[in-house]
């Protein structure tokens, strides 16, 4: 696999190396990756425990064919409400409570317990 970096990416890796905190370019690559993947499995094993949590309290959703058409309608209706607004982003984002809900980005999004997530 081949990484293009940019500039200012390169001189960091360089400056990490030249410094001693890494041996090598690809260490240091090696170990953001080992990082981001732990960080990813934290923030998968906690959405499962609330998951859990809530099953254990009963809060659950019998998943039939009508709970899928309502939700369907809920999507299509915020999201008609959001092209209206001019807003693109996505109507239902994780919030870290394990429940689907409309708004920006939720506590339990990667980007906010540190997972970094690619710009578009």
């Amino acid at each position: 696999m081949k990484v293009t970096l940019t500039p200012e990416l390169e001189g960091f890796v360089a400056n990490e190396v030249a410094d001693g905190a890494f041996e090598t370019p690809e260490k240091l690559v090696l170990a953001l990756l080992e990082l981001y993947r732990e960080k990813k499995l934290a923030y998968l094993r906690r959405e499962i425990m609330i998951g859990v949590e809530q099953a254990d309290r009963g809060e659950t959703y019998e998943m039939t064919d009508e709970f899928f058409t309502e939700l369907q309608a809920d999507i299509d209706r915020e999201m008609g409400d959001k092209r209206r607004a001019g807003d693109e982003q996505a109507p239902h984002q994780p919030t870290g409570t394990g429940r689907l809900e409309a708004g920006g980005p939720g506590a339990g999004a990667p980007e906010q317990v540190g997972i970094p997530t690619p710009s578009r």
